[in-house]
């Protein structure tokens, strides 16, 4: 070729047949580069669109569709390089014939870059193309999902456009620079074995295997032992780590071990069938071995993801019930006890009344909740000089009055002086107890208590103490003892009121918007009601003293669907992404064991070996292999169930039981999935390994 000055078309020309000509390996490749690109444009798309961001809670959302565009761009980077180094250690071979021939690396450099241009150039115009048109479909998807109205229109985003064609056209250029560097460091006689490299038998190394044991040791010990939902949160990035390294440690050394010791066992081993997968796997188990490990923590992810993001996206009723168990939710903050209650529940009958609706289960009471350490039946003040805190040390304590409990629970109860009815959420109050010095007799341990904070702190971890106290006096004893330890820390003395509502959601919202109007309640008393709850801690926020904040559980109910309905749609993306990896990997795995088995298999088949043994030793093979991440990943979740569990309650979620039919749908529909790529990846097995046969 040195001979004859090839020009531009002819090398246009080799590039664009050397794509047809390894047409199967390259389809699957830019179906997955195209989709990628289109959901990439897609969600960057989203998290510019001014409906979404001018919407009520449009600032969680935009961080949910913020966190989803760096979680794809990295997923984009690293994927499409393993599929690109595939793709290039299956045609060294091919490069080292053209070298061979006459062609100077320069000129494989040239056709390297053209395909670059054509399979780049192809897949970013297609997928920005998806992307334009499918954008509606899916921003529509999302609003009906956040139960958002419909909206008109049509949005282009010139930022996304340009964001997708940069990041896209970087990593098909990074790309093409690996490649070049891995032709030019080859001489031609590595380039022809480049196909068949990975052929020596790997040793058993026992200390990656221990290693391995070790590492998924810890990180399900993390799971199983983790207590609280605020550990959870800390820990649960390290529990994913080890069992990654586990995974990959396990499948690599693990296996290898496990395969010697069957090769060892010859009544198996000897076995047409079993004689020719063992063998075949020993030799290739360290590149198989990633691959499968790979597989493996990629069908782990879309587990995680969906079974969590349903599981919150279908448990917001319950939620929502959870965090208000009533309509309206009235609270006023203050540092004294408030002195005009019935002037405030006037304006709010007259203002229910107006709307036409009528008021039920009304409810009043004073508390206050504040921060405490407790050492035994000791409680004092917490060194962190704040009213609020979540510390491991921490007991949160709450206070109300004999009158107020009794009004809550219309249980008549008689207690003087420093007489107190005690609950505690994780701990058993002893019969005195001693808060901030002074000691207190506790006549009766309480088995639940009316207020939410305890139930709260229950669901975070945090130790709780409830006490009822004698009188208004004893109470505003222990505000002030906490006021003068935290100044300007303490907590506020809040003044509740929750209720009921006739009539529909519509009116409950109305109704709610009416209570929220300036100098509604009282004159020239500020009202904090627009901002969105996002956890029931919020609740307890306090605000300037003198302001009131209200609450109406039909109004947060859009507040929640932004947020878990972003997260679930978060969800299918990054779901769809990482079971299309899931796929091409399968695809590409079987099919350059399929090209390494052809020739084994053709001698096979040339000493006598019928084409139903050989199917039957492909089924064998495949299935024992398919198989083996999908059993792994089902029991990473299982181990991973209760630090997942614990992690859901910090977003409100405490309906175990929800989760846990969400995450066996998942892995059930997810594995149907599976079984439909293995019966497909068979078949394009079988047809490489032993061709012309496959319908006998």
């Amino acid at each position: 070729m040195k001979k004859h000055n090839k020009g531009f078309p002819f090398f246009l020309k080799l590039a664009a047949t050397n794509i047809k000509k390894h047409r199967q390996e390259y389809l699957p490749y830019l179906l997955t580069c195209v989709m990628t690109i289109m959901m990439f444009y897609t969600i960057v798309s989203l998290s510019q669109n001014d409906t979404l961001k001018n919407m009520s809670g449009g600032t969680s959302m935009m961080m949910i569709l913020g966190f989803g565009n760096w979680v794809i761009a990295i997923f984009a980077v690293v994927f499409l390089f393993y599929t690109n180094s595939f793709l290039i250690k299956r045609r060294k071979k091919e490069f080292g014939l053209f070298n061979i021939l006459g062609m100077e690396k320069k000129h494989i450099a040239g056709v390297l870059a053209l395909e670059t241009l054509i399979t780049g150039g192809f897949s970013i115009v297609v997928g920005l193309v998806l992307g334009l048109l499918f954008n509606k479909l899916i921003f529509l998807l999302l609003l009906k999902i956040i139960h958002y109205d419909i909206q008109l229109g049509f949005q282009i985003s010139p930022v996304a456009l340009a964001l997708t064609t940069l990041l896209f056209f970087g990593i098909f250029t990074l790309g093409l620079f690996y490649n070049l560097f891995q032709i030019r460091l080859a001489n031609p006689v590595e380039l022809l074995r480049g196909g068949k490299t990975g052929e020596r038998e790997p040793k058993t190394k026992a200390v990656l295997a221990i290693a391995g044991f070790l590492c998924l040791g810890a990180g399900y010990a993390i799971s199983l032992t983790v207590d609280k939902p605020l550990d959870a949160l800390y820990l649960f990035l390290v529990a994913v780590i080890l069992v990654i390294i586990g995974t990959y440690c396990l499948f690599t050394a693990g296996s290898i071990f496990i395969l010697k010791q069957l090769r060892k066992n010859k009544r198996y081993y000897y076995q047409t069938s079993h004689f020719i997968s063992v063998s075949g796997m020993i030799y290739r188990m360290k590149q198989n071995a990633i691959g499968l490990a790979n597989i493996c923590i990629l069908s782990t992810m879309v587990l995680v993801v969906l079974s969590t993001t349903v599981s919150l996206y279908l448990g917001v009723d319950n939620i929502m019930m959870y965090l208000f168990p009533q309509d309206l939710y009235i609270r006023h903050y203050g540092d004294t006890f408030y002195e005009d209650p019935q002037t405030v529940s006037d304006n709010i009958e007259a203002i229910v009344s107006e709307q036409g609706l009528q008021i039920k289960d009304y409810h009043d009471c004073s508390e206050f909740t504040m921060g405490t350490v407790r050492q035994g039946d000791t409680f004092d003040y917490h060194p962190g000089n704040t009213w609020y805190v979540t510390t491991a040390d921490v007991c949160m304590t709450q206070v109300m009055t004999a009158a107020d409990y009794a009004a809550l629970t219309g249980e008549a109860i008689s207690i003087t002086g420093n007489e107190v009815l005690a609950y505690g959420n994780l701990f058993d109050p002893g019969d005195t107890l001693t808060l901030f010095g002074t000691e207190y007799k506790v006549v009766k341990h309480l088995r639940d208590f009316p207020l939410k904070e305890a139930e709260y702190d229950t669901t975070f971890g945090l130790e709780c103490l409830c006490l009822v106290v004698s009188d208004r006096a004893h109470m505003a004893d222990i505000y002030e003892k906490q006021q003068t330890a935290y100044g300007t820390g303490a907590s506020p003395l809040n003044y509740d009121i929750t209720f009921d509502l006739t009539g529909t959601d519509a009116q409950k919202i109305a109704c709610n918007a009416a209570l929220n109007a300036p100098g509604a309640l009282v004159a020239d008393a500020a009202i904090h009601g627009g901002a969105p709850i996002v956890s029931s801690d919020q609740l307890s926020i306090p605000r300037e003293s003198g302001s009131f904040d209200v609450r109406c559980r039909q109004d947060q109910y859009r507040t929640f669907y932004y947020a878990y309905g972003g997260m679930f749609f978060l969800g299918l993306l990054l779901g769809t992404v990482f079971i299309m990896a899931t796929v091409l990997i399968i695809y590409y795995k079987q099919i350059s064991e399929g090209y390494d088995d052809k020739g084994r298999f053709t001698i096979m088949q040339n000493v006598g070996m019928s084409h139903a043994e050989v199917r039957r030793a492909i089924r064998s093979q495949v299935l024992t292999v398919f198989f083996l991440p999908l059993a792994m990943a089902c029991v990473h979740i299982a181990f991973a169930f209760p630090v997942i569990t614990k992690l859901l309650k910090l977003f409100s979620l405490t309906d175990t039981a929800l989760f846990v039919q969400c995450t066996l749908g998942v892995i059930a529909v997810f594995a149907l999935l599976y079984a439909g790529v293995y019966a497909l990846t068979a078949r394009a097995y079988y047809r490489i390994v032993s061709p012309g046969s496959i319908s006998k």
